[in-house]
């Protein structure tokens, strides 16, 4: 795959040249409508994570568990632990490890057995 991502004057601002796992195309339903600029507005800040090399291995099994649980090989629970663990996930990254809250303190002050 080749993948090249433009800003709005057209300067190139991404590009992957990969080889990457691909399925045939299904109709599933998705949280945003397909009318909308919701993901033309969420872009900028995926980038932003994208970019810091922290955050990119969580974006692309976010991502992947995402679409997983869109096929529903797993059936309709298996597609909620799916998301679940993938908001679980960056929900943990963003409030631990990146603006290190309360739950870090909670974590690191917890007996290991």
């Amino acid at each position: 795959m080749l993948i090249t991502g433009f800003d709005a004057q057209g300067k190139q601002v991404f590009d992957e040249w990969s080889a990457c796992r691909a399925d045939s195309w299904q109709n599933t339903y998705t949280w945003f409508s397909t009318d909308s600029t919701d993901l033309v507005e969420a872009f900028p800040g995926f980038m932003r994570r994208w970019q810091n090399k922290n955050w990119r291995k969580v974006v692309q099994e976010s991502i992947h568990w995402y679409v997983e649980s869109k096929k529903q090989a797993g059936g309709v629970n298996g597609s909620i632990v799916l998301q679940q663990a993938a908001l679980e996930r960056l929900a943990w990254v963003l409030l631990v490890e990146d603006k290190r809250s309360r739950a870090s303190k909670w974590v690191s002050q917890t007996p290991r057995r």
